[in-house]
């Protein structure tokens, strides 16, 4: 990714910005964004709580897979500092469905005194570009159920609401 590369033309851009993959050392640096990430969602309808030392071991799991051809993990960074990420898996999908592999995204995060400026559009663009390389021909995600901007978001850059998630909770 270029520096000053930005997909929104209606917000006050940051440049330069750089969307690059993530290393071990920027896990830490995007811990806590990961716990206001979780914060965010539940505070959106998420009915899975954390255990305690659930962000040690977010960052122990995402270290384990760093190196895994199927894994994308992408920082935003502006100025030597971390706005924003997003992390990934590619599966592949039971032989009875036709698409095979399939990005799996499982975290965005964009700092919300950078939100409005391109960086979520800018780590999703370069994501799209790494599952295409990578052979998936779809992808999917999941958006907690009271965050009807995140929805919004989604739907302007072209997806589409495909299936809605239950739960019960037993305990």
């Amino acid at each position: 990714m270029s520096p000053g590369w930005n997909m929104s033309a209606t917000s006050q851009t940051l440049e330069p910005l750089v969307i690059r993959d993530g290393t071990a050392g920027d896990i830490e640096r995007v811990s806590q964004m990961w716990i206001e990430l979780y914060e965010h969602e539940e505070a959106h309808g998420m009915m899975l709580w954390l255990s305690d030392g659930a962000v040690e071991a977010w960052a122990k799991q995402m270290c384990s897979r760093l190196n895994a051809r199927t894994t994308v993990f992408l920082v935003a960074e502006y100025e030597g500092n971390i706005g924003g990420f997003f992390t990934a898996q590619i599966k592949m999908l039971p032989p009875m469905y036709k698409d095979g592999l399939v990005a799996s995204m499982q975290e965005l995060y964009v700092e919300p005194q950078h939100r409005g400026r391109g960086i979520a559009r800018a780590l999703i663009a370069r994501a799209v570009e790494r599952f295409k390389e990578l052979g998936a021909t779809s992808i999917e995600g999941q958006i907690v159920r009271d965050d009807s901007r995140s929805l919004q978001f989604w739907k302007s850059l072209g997806w589409e609401l495909e299936l809605v998630q239950i739960r019960k909770k037993l305990t």
